[in-house]
């Protein structure tokens, strides 16, 4: 799974990988995330 996003402070995404396994009668769910992220910045110069 992917998710990303943005707003006013920057960016954001991440890869998610979701595991599902059966055990004991009921389901085990496991999963493994990397994330990052990314700040905005401006710079503005008037003259």
């Amino acid at each position: 799974m992917t998710a990303s996003g943005s707003g006013a402070p920057g960016t954001v995404k991440a890869d998610v990988t979701v595991r599902l396994e059966e055990r004991d009668g009921g389901t085990v769910l496991t999963y493994d995330a990397d994330a990052s992220w990314a700040e905005w910045s401006a710079v503005w110069v008037s003259e």
